[in-house]
């Protein structure tokens, strides 16, 4: 008792300390000691105990109210344990059971009695250091450069727990301070008082509690758990970091982190900055410069108050560029913790924190608002990241229908395909921007909203969907597949947001839609909830050809899957694959400011997009007259092109074209005209089809016009003029019908070669008239029907002045041809059938022309015959009957000269 009270005055202590090494199976290793024994020991040696064995401690308190067990070193080999038992050996009283390599930590027992079962089992040589002491519960942690720290072990309702814990530094160094970080914590029915120099905190709760940094090398945990029927419990580390640049940091608005280590400078290893703000608010951390020893160092930022919270950011560079890189808090408080390798090379570091009230980074799910409120706000900008499960999409709904979003008139709400502003831009909603589902690509977003007034407002809900289904089409062109594996009753949406800039079109291209039964597909101008269906597939008619989809860039278009049923045949191909582009120069919406070009239908001579609506303006100057001239047309039912001409701020149609007939030229004054090609869908069915389209020349010209009078002189211009162009037009037929009527028209030039065209009809695909000028006239020259188009193209060889003469010849029933046209008494009898019919060569010299197709085949051979006849007659008999009258002696001639027989 002596030796006891000079050696612990304060402290009855004994000591057990156990080697266990291989032993002799004939010696036991059961031993009984008492708290006030100060020789207490078991000592075994190399061959105590084997593999087999069991040893049995028992500690007999011999006053005080608990026993605390130190375990100062633990190392079990293999399948070797301790059960360390809190009274006699059973179930019950059973504290915890020992494997392995374990840290130093306490046990606190009850009961008069603790009993710790040794297991061997097998032959290898493991490690047992265990004190203990009927009195004050302290264990003191040595310097290390981390080192594990774990609550006392016990068993609850026994009694309370009053333990401390002292984690030391090193001694004599101090630029080295303690940081101790918890990986796990539940302190419902107690508390934890850490104190380390001048700062004390004290935790409590479930929730895990930020890094306690001491500004000293010395750290003190004063543990108080009273006497409950739920245990406390928590596990965490202390680590060596530097005090230079590890410390805790209030922010109230905008604080900067900085570092900067020159060249050969020796690194600092570990720094930890705790930043935090007051409750309700984040903190938004831009990290702008960063230069590191690439594989040697790190930054890792984390969200809450620890090294063990979830990592928000662990980054070796910039990825964002000049603009920094971007991270978000949820809560108050943050970690950013530098981590550096032992290379001597320069360093720096800039961290601009911000405390906010608004700005958040939510995990899964959840809902963020932004109220309206009596004051202007203070930031201008704030910024939301949210981050879904990985496998998962990330999905922000604002809300446009309960009233809270109102972001007129200044306000823009923009969504970011990652957590960074150097991430893709994914839609920019402003006020008159049509609200809808916006879907990452992956599992991140970030939502910035700007210029936000005491007034505007919004609520945002986030969650976390199953991948593959929505989608964004960003930039100028994308592509969108689906796979077949959609679940029933699904509705899956690829939105290609509006642009309030540009002006454009949004083309969307189907390419394979492989629906079944109960599955469509609807293409929207605008998005699905306000915007306008265009066409809608379903089985049937995915099957046909698939026409593309122009929508105006300004409205943005959506492409919506809808199924209710799960699919049943090519399941293993996608269901939907389709693409878009954007058309950076738009279909028509332009001024046609040059004298001459060409205007085609989107993607001649392919089909047209359905919804096309393109648009062309002429604006009136010092040219007179538009002429348009088709070359192709083909549109389908409900598709026109127009022409409209446009006063004081009215329009009126002058003329309207559609199906497939080429349409006549058109050569009207040049006024404010717009010239107007669409092809609407006919309905939501699925019938809207579309064609080739229709391409067409036009020109502005300064002479020419359109004539309807019966008779008119035309005159070639005073001056240069270009291209001319005159239509004459003159009525069909009489006001009683009776009389049609065609041109007949001369010309006369002071040259043969007058650079005029004429086509006998009403436009430049007519058919050419031969006109053919010689001495300066060409005669009369007359044309099929009432119209005559006449083109004058100047030469450069010289001025040439020509005047044409034209008047109407009109003719009754008797005169004209079977098929209504007018027969011009030219025509009669001049060897060429000006008529379908032949009529004005019927009857010509006492002839008749018949329009027979044939003759009787039995006039064939009776013609033969009398054509043989004929022959013989003219080959014989003429010629003889000729002789005998030119000569009269012939017969006797002929006997005087005949050879004579003798």
């Amino acid at each position: 008792m002596d030796t006891c009270s000079l050696g612990f005055c304060l402290l009855l202590t004994g000591s057990l300390v156990c080697l266990l090494v291989s032993a002799d199976e004939k010696t036991g290793c059961d031993v009984t000691c008492y708290t006030n024994n100060t020789s207490c020991s078991f000592t075994l040696n190399q061959t105590h105990p084997v593999a087999g064995m069991n040893c049995t401690w028992k500690l007999i308190r011999v006053n005080g109210t608990e026993t605390t067990l130190i375990f100062t070193e633990i190392g079990l080999y293999g399948e070797d344990q301790l059960l360390v038992y809190d009274g006699v050996v059973n179930e019950t009283n059973l504290v915890t059971t020992i494997h392995g390599k374990k840290n130093m930590f306490v046990g606190v027992m009850f009961k008069q009695n603790t009993t710790m079962v040794f297991q061997k089992k097998n032959n290898n040589t493991s490690k047992l250091n265990v004190q203990f002491t009927s009195k004050e519960c302290v264990l003191n942690f040595w310097p290390k450069f981390s080192a594990q720290v774990v609550s006392p072990v016990y068993l609850p309702a026994r009694g309370d727990v009053l333990c401390k814990y002292v984690l030391n530094g090193w001694k004599g160094i101090t630029e080295k301070v303690l940081d101790l970080s918890f990986t796990s914590f539940s302190l419902l029915n107690g508390s934890i008082t850490a104190t380390g120099g001048k700062t004390t905190v004290t935790l409590k709760g479930s929730n895990l509690p930020d890094d306690i940094i001491s500004l000293t090398r010395k750290l003190t945990l004063e543990m108080k758990f009273p006497n409950a029927a739920k245990k406390s419990f928590f596990e965490g580390f202390y680590s060596i970091v530097d005090k230079e640049c590890s410390q805790t940091l209030v922010i109230n608005d905008t604080l900067t982190l900085s570092l900067d280590m020159g060249e050969g400078q020796y690194p600092i290893t570990d720094c930890r900055w705790l930043l935090t703000t007051a409750a309700g608010r984040t903190l938004t951390i831009n990290v702008t410069r960063l230069e590191l020893a690439l594989g040697a160092d790190r930054l890792i930022i984390t969200d809450g108050g620890s090294i063990n919270s979830r990592v928000l950011a662990q980054m070796v560079d910039l990825t964002s560029g000049g603009a920094g890189d971007l991270v978000i808090s949820s809560g108050q408080s943050v970690m950013v913790r530098l981590v550096m390798g032992a290379m001597p090379q320069p360093r720096h570091i800039r961290v601009t924190v911000k405390s906010t009230v608004d700005g958040s980074h939510l995990y899964t799910n959840g809902t963020v608002s932004l109220k309206t409120q009596k004051t202007n706000r203070t930031s201008s900008k704030f910024y939301y990241q949210f981050s879904s499960p990985a496998g998962l999409q990330a999905q922000v709904v604002l809300d446009a229908f309960s009233n809270q979003t109102l972001l007129y008139p200044t306000a823009s709400i923009s969504f970011y395909d990652g957590l960074q502003l150097a991430s893709p831009l994914l839609v920019k909603f402003v006020s008159i921007t049509p609200f809808f589902p916006v879907t990452a690509s992956g599992n991140s977003l970030l939502m910035v909203a700007e210029n936000f007034s005491r007034k505007q407002n919004f609520t945002a809900v986030f969650s976390s969907i199953l991948k593959g289904c929505n989608a964004i089409g960003s930039g100028f062109k994308g592509s969108y597949s689906l796979g077949s594996d959609v679940p029933p009753g699904q509705q899956c949406r690829w939105t290609i947001p509006a642009r309030q800039k540009g002006d454009g079109d949004i083309i969307i291209s189907p390419r394979q839609l492989l629906l079944q039964v109960n599955q469509t597909v609807t293409i929207y101008s605008g998005v699905l909830e306000n915007g306008k269906p265009l066409r809608k597939f379903s089985r049937k008619s995915s099957q046909d050809l698939l026409p593309q989809i122009s929508v105006p860039v300004p409205n943005g278009a959506e492409l919506v899957f809808e199924s209710r049923n799960k699919c049943t045949v090519n399941c293993t191909q996608p269901v939907v694959t389709a693409d878009f582009a954007i058309t950076t120069k738009a279909c028509g919406r332009a001024l046609l400011t040059s004298s001459s070009g060409q205007l085609s239908s989107p993607n001649f001579p392919n089909q047209y997009p359905l919804n096309s609506d393109c648009t062309w303006l002429t604006q009136s100057n010092k040219t007179r007259l538009f002429y348009l001239s088709f070359t192709t047309f083909r549109l389908s039912k409900g598709h026109k092109f127009e022409i409209r001409k446009l006063v004081n701020a009215t329009t009126k149609t002058v003329a309207s074209f559609s199906g497939n007939v080429l349409p006549q030229d058109v050569l009207i004054p040049r006024n404010m005209l717009s010239l107007q090609f669409s092809a609407p869908p006919v309905n939501r069915s699925q019938t809207s089809k579309v064609d080739q389209g229709f391409t067409a020349k036009y020109m502005l010209l300064d002479c020419g016009g359109r004539l309807t009078e019966l008779a008119a002189n035309i005159s070639s211009p005073r001056k240069w003029a270009g291209v001319c162009v005159w239509i004459v037009s003159i009525p069909l037929s009489s006001k009683k019908g009776s009389l049609r009527n065609i041109v007949q028209f001369t010309v006369s030039s002071s040259k043969d070669k007058t650079g005029l065209v004429f086509h006998d009809g009403a436009s430049a695909s007519s058919p050419l008239l031969p006109v053919k000028v010689t001495k300066g006239h060409s005669g009369k020259i007359l044309s099929r029907n009432n119209t005559l188009f006449i083109m004058y193209q100047p030469k450069s060889s010289g001025k040439v002045t020509f005047k044409i003469q034209y008047s109407t010849f009109s003719c009754n029933k008797t005169t004209q041809c079977d098929g209504g046209m007018c027969m011009h008494p030219d025509w009669r009898c001049d060897g060429l059938v000006q008529c379908t019919d032949g009529k004005d060569e019927l009857n010509c010299n006492g002839t008749t022309i018949h329009t027979s197709t044939g003759v009787k085949t039995f006039w064939v051979p009776v013609c033969l015959i009398i054509g043989i006849i004929l022959g013989i007659v003219f080959a014989i008999v003429i010629p003889a009957v000729y002789r005998r009258i030119k000569y009269p002696n012939y017969r006797e001639l002929r006997d005087q000269t005949a050879p004579v027989s003798t």
